[in-house]
């Protein structure tokens, strides 16, 4: 009996050592020899080929989508190399080697090779190329995650900043701070993440939005929408708008949003006072999304024709030929004087709504949305991102190779005009994720990417969107409690407020020509 147990556990012994040494085997194997060569690309998720990413970005870990017992991925650029083995399909690249190889092969074309074992043969397929920039990508990016059905949103929405160098993600505030409510309109002053501000919602605590400069926060008395600073950072532009969403019980998106009414106004920091004047904010018009030029002498916005008066009837019965046109007007901040509204892109040349304007930081690029109608496109499958030459003597939009089935929105560029990201829905349809796509000298774009993360597959079981990217050069400071005891202070920074409603109706105001 002892003899034959003695055999058993020897037995048991040499599998383990041969399976041990299999594994040993296959981790200090280099590239397989002789293997059958497949005359297709491997499938993998997310589908990181094709494109071209920036050399300081973190390593584009990937699925391998076919079905194998071993991979062997070889990552090379003409002689250098490095191999990444995995035994379940996740190709998670070793970061110092990927920065070291990228960093030394600016302007190059990185190959990746897939090779899987299955039934004790290697298998190779067509290599996966991508080319790497010569031009480097902010390090940060900010954003808001929150679920995308609305019943969730007092217990887990929050503004958190990414280091694209590496998968670092820190949280800048959440409303678990101030007792649940929404937290939204974040805006950096010309990406510099010093100089910030953040929309704050709450029934517990009321409504009001943090101004961060540096080590100081102010939270001022004031609700605000969409919003843009000024370059000088002394007053900020933003959007008041009475906001309606209903269900639809068909149809690809099961949210439609409006805006029954809205305007602009802006807040001068040091007053302490918020203004208006009638050219952003005319009676019989509706304006939003606004946009200072990098050098603070145009605003542009959004502007469509009134529709309805009756605001009891919901939703109204022309909110579906609701079309907005992307417009600008001159600004002097030193007298604060406001000039004449010209029409960028007309909605009646266009035969669609045109959304979300963003000024590239030299000024020569306008990006923006175009959708069947309405003024939310990231609810809208319809919207696409376009882009317009402003320095053209006629500004023609033209639309972005980059485009899917699904909504695409929330777009900002890099500071060095080279990089966009924006956000899009066509993973699923449902979940908007964040991507990222290389901007040319002349308005080409490259096919983009997905935000890279260190787990290949956390995207795959996500439930948060990522919304309203914006990119910055350096790390915002002030996080966390800080920012939450100032919200829940009772000192608030009161402001002379003029108007209560979207649109004011105690002065006059202009009409202009809109191209309608």
């Amino acid at each position: 009996m002892i003899k034959k147990k003695m055999i058993i556990i020897f037995a048991m012994v040499v599998i383990a050592f041969t399976a041990l040494s299999g594994a040993l085997s296959f981790m200090g194997k280099a590239e397989p020899t002789n293997p059958t060569l497949l005359d297709r690309m491997p499938k993998i998720s997310p589908d990181y080929y094709n494109t071209v990413v920036p050399f300081n970005i973190a390593p584009l870990n990937f699925t391998i989508k076919e079905k194998a017992d071993n991979y062997f991925v070889k990552v090379s650029i003409s002689s250098d190399s490095f191999n990444v083995y995995c035994k379940n399909g996740d190709v998670v690249i070793p970061i110092k080697k990927w920065k070291s190889l990228l960093a030394a092969n600016k302007g190059k074309k990185i190959n990746f090779e897939v090779f899987t074992l299955s039934n004790g043969r290697w298998h190779k397929y067509k290599s996966i190329t991508n080319k790497i920039a010569d031009k480097p990508i902010d390090n940060y990016l900010t954003y808001r995650r929150m679920p995308p059905v609305r019943i969730y949103i007092d217990t887990s929405i929050g503004i958190y900043q990414r280091n694209l160098t590496n998968y670092s993600e820190k949280l800048i505030l959440t409303n678990a701070y101030y007792y649940g409510g929404c937290l939204n309109c974040h805006n950096f002053a010309g990406g510099d993440s010093r100089v910030m501000s953040i929309g704050i919602r709450s029934r517990n605590i009321g409504d009001s939005t943090l101004f961060i400069d540096g080590d100081e926060v102010q939270n001022v008395d004031l609700k605000i929408g969409y919003n843009s600073w000024h370059p000088s950072k002394k007053l900020v532009v933003y959007s008041v708008n009475k906001v309606v969403q209903f269900v639809n019980t068909a149809g690809k998106e099961f949210r439609e949003v409006f805006d029954l009414d809205s305007m602009l106004a802006y807040y001068v920091r040091r007053e302490r006072k918020v203004k208006t004047a009638d050219v952003i904010s005319s009676k019989d018009r509706q304006e939003t999304y606004p946009c200072f030029s990098p050098d603070g002498k145009y605003l542009y916005f959004c502007s469509a024709p009134m529709l309805w008066h009756d605001e009891k009837q919901l939703p109204p019965p022309r909110y579906k030929e609701m079309k907005y046109d992307i417009v600008r007007v001159s600004y002097d901040i030193d007298s604060d004087k406001w000039g004449h509204v010209e029409t960028v892109i007309a909605a009646s040349l266009t035969g669609k709504s045109n959304l979300l304007p963003r000024i590239s930081p030299d000024g020569r690029w306008l990006l923006f949305c175009m959708t069947d109608y309405g003024c939310f496109p990231s609810h809208s499958p319809s919207s696409d991102l376009w882009i317009a030459d402003l320095s053209a003597e006629n500004i023609k939009p033209r639309q972005l190779k980059i485009n899917s089935k699904q909504s695409e929105s929330w777009h900002s560029f890099s500071s060095n005009n080279s990089w966009i990201v924006f956000s899009s829905k066509r993973r699923n349809g449902t979940f908007t994720r964040t991507y990222i796509s290389y901007l040319d000298g002349q308005g080409n774009v490259s096919k983009p990417f997905l935000l890279p993360v260190k787990d290949p597959k956390y995207f795959d079981t996500c439930r948060d969107g990522f919304t309203v990217p914006e990119f910055t050069t350096n790390a915002v400071k002030l996080t966390g409690e800080k920012l939450g005891r100032v919200i829940r202070s009772a000192n608030r920074i009161k402001v002379d407020l003029p108007v209560t409603m979207a649109t004011p109706t105690q002065t006059k105001h202009q009409r202009y020509d809109s191209a309608e």
